[in-house]
């Protein structure tokens, strides 16, 4: 996967789930999204206050998978909903997305622990507290 600013985030597929270069020793949250979506939207400002909240300790990576998007005009999204985690746009965002079982609707989440293992999903516009809540599960772990 490739982030809006270039940088390379390496994803293995393991038996369990999925391992990210970017996050050893974290949980990492996908969210699937489109700029479009109007629920995708709305969970932005519940995932900026969980990357701030657990900061090091996560890595919530936003996947966006409207094709032919230009990295400007997603950066001007970035800054207007003030997404303080990392957002990926490349023709890897497809074969990442089709790798997880495909992406049927949005907005749609996956949670992965710190071994890469798959923990839930979420489908859907979902509560905070409830991510909240599986994300200190997972820490316990």
């Amino acid at each position: 996967l490739t982030t809006v600013n270039g940088e390379k985030i390496e994803v293995t597929k393991s038996a369990k789930g999925f391992t990210f270069s970017n996050a050893q020793n974290q949980i990492v949250l996908v969210s699937f999204f489109a700029t479009w979506c109007p629920p995708c939207k709305a969970e932005i400002p519940h995932l900026n206050n969980l990357q701030e909240k657990y900061k090091d300790k996560i890595k919530i990576i936003g996947v966006l998978i409207e094709p032919n998007k230009d990295n400007d005009e997603l950066k001007k999204f970035i800054n207007n909903f003030a997404i303080n985690y990392t957002i990926v746009n490349s023709s890897a965002n497809q074969v990442f997305a089709d790798a997880v079982g495909g992406v049927q609707n949005i907005p749609f989440m996956i949670m992965y622990g710190k071994n890469g293992k798959n923990i839930t999903h979420y489908l859907g516009a979902i509560p905070e507290e409830m991510i909240d809540s599986d994300i200190q599960s997972a820490l316990k772990k």
